[in-house]
């Protein structure tokens, strides 16, 4: 998945870059590469689980602006294609499946790891120019798909006994589909000529829960209206991107 991830951004960074290459400006597209660390936390809405706090992840991408207004380079769509890695942790009390055995009451400990593909759609406002400064904000969403789901879990069980397991797999419990607010704040500094390089803030949080209608806590059994406990969390980001346009 991963080298797949690789091939499509190094593809699509050639393809457009192609393009912007015979602009004149102001241009109708610029293409850039962009890297972010990131902080991680999820917003779990859950009976009895709680976040483990913050996590560090991570994203990379080519992305695209394309100008909106033909006499000026002051407004922009802006896109793009990327991966993510989505760190998120939470403890509560489960039935866990401990390899041959059957599910076990626990108190399970979780530190989850997806990587998603993701295209980012937002309106893009920048500044004139001011000596070789440009100031920049974006606000629109991030469409994402799963690429996998991993996590490293912790259990302790009734009789006292602890487990530890690397690389479960949550693929079948995550949700495919992840949809993000994005709101940027950043600047751009003209290195020379039509190469700049890029400085931003930007927070990510996402709309739907991160896990599947299927997943549910066992442990607590059914709610006052007879329905499961369906595991809800919801995950945020605020990273720090840094890039360059060519």
């Amino acid at each position: 998945m991963r080298k797949i991830l690789l091939v499509l951004i190094i593809v699509g960074f050639f393809v457009v870059g192609k393009v912007s290459a015979s602009e004149k400006r102001p241009r109708f597209v610029d293409v850039g590469l962009v890297a972010a660390p990131s902080l991680n936390w999820g917003a779990v809405s859950t009976l009895n689980y709680k976040s483990t706090g913050l996590r560090i992840g991570g994203m990379y991408a080519v992305m695209v602006d394309i100008n909106l207004a033909k006499t000026s380079s002051n407004y922009y769509f802006s896109t793009g294609i990327g991966g993510r890695h989505l760190m998120f942790g939470y403890k509560c009390k489960d039935k866990y499946y401990i390899p041959l055995q059957d599910k076990t009451d626990v108190d399970l400990k979780s530190k989850q790891a997806n990587v998603y593909l993701f295209l980012p759609t937002t309106f893009k406002m920048k500044t004139n120019p001011f000596g070789r400064f440009i100031i920049f904000g974006q606000v629109g969403l991030e469409h994402a798909i799963l690429l996998s789901a991993k996590s490293k879990d912790e259990i302790l069980k009734a009789d006292g006994s602890t487990m530890s397991f690397d690389k479960v797999e949550r693929y079948k419990q995550t949700s495919i589909i992840r949809e993000a607010l994005i709101v940027t704040a950043g600047i751009e500094f003209v290195i020379k000529d039509r190469t700049k390089a890029t400085a931003a803030i930007s927070y990510n949080y996402g709309f739907n829960n991160i896990f599947r209608k299927k997943y549910i806590n066992q442990y607590w059994g059914n709610d006052a209206e007879g329905n499961p406990y369906r595991v809800k969390d919801f995950g945020h980001v605020l990273e720090l991107q840094i890039g360059f346009i060519f």
